[in-house]
């Protein structure tokens, strides 16, 4: 497999992100208040997603990181404090970037789907949650395994045959694992509901095709399981 550099991964990132910002990423903050940084957003967005390939586990030693080696490409790079505050600012930004480019790769016609899920574990097991601030949203749940019995969320996503995520939400731990999930695909946005009835209310003109999803079970098993319906739904 053919590897580049850390300053090349940073450039090509930087490249695509600025190129779609110009067209395209601009138009979504236009009214946005206070003055121009001198930080470009193009760039807070390319350490976001190059974050993913530079293993740090926190952004102070991530942008330290990137402080003491690449500088001559960051001139202006912000304090931590600063990109924690623009990188959440911009989050919405950033899945506005990566549907566009699902719809450029021409992945949301894919038929062929995995599914897997991940636990999220966000509190102590046995902490009372009653005060807590994920009270009503978060359940108990047992990921089978990791043999592992937590209190937070599980992380459903699906993903094409080569690895790349076509939709993903968060759901309560307790989901089961056996439902059939309906993905909704929106012009803008795309969602996943683990509800087994679809919505009765009107929302333009829908059209359902079927998909099919492999789940995994086991590290090394592929299940492939009943067909589910995929929404596409017309604004």
């Amino acid at each position: 497999m053919q590897s580049i550099s850390i300053a090349e991964l940073l450039l090509v990132i930087y490249v695509i992100v600025d190129d779609w910002y110009l067209v395209q990423g601009y138009s979504f903050l236009q009214g946005k208040p206070g003055r121009k940084p001198c930080f470009r957003d193009s760039e807070v967005i390319t350490l976001m997603l190059a974050q993913d390939f530079i293993p740090y586990p926190g952004e102070n030693q991530y942008i330290g990181y990137i402080k003491a080696n690449y500088s001559d490409l960051f001139p202006d790079l912000i304090t931590q404090s600063q990109f924690n505050r623009r990188a959440r600012n911009l989050r919405l930004l950033v899945e506005k970037m990566r549907r566009y480019w699902l719809r450029e790769l021409n992945m949301l016609t894919q038929v062929d789907l995995l599914l897997d899920t991940k636990p999220i574990p966000v509190m102590g097991y046995k902490r009372s949650k009653r005060c807590s601030d994920f009270a009503g949203s978060a359940d108990y749940g047992v990921c089978t395994s990791r043999k592992m019995k937590y209190y937070g969320y599980k992380l459903v996503s699906l993903c094409t045959l080569e690895g790349i995520p076509v939709v993903y939400e968060l759901v309560p731990a307790n989901t089961v694992s056996a439902w059939q999930p309906k993905v909704s695909c929106m012009p803008c946005e795309a969602a996943i509901s683990t509800q087994t009835k679809v919505s009765s209310e009107k929302i333009g003109r829908k059209e359902s095709i079927s998909i099919h999803v492999i789940a995994f079970t086991q590290p090394s098993e592929l299940i492939k399981l009943s067909k589910i319906q995929f929404l596409s739904i017309a604004g």
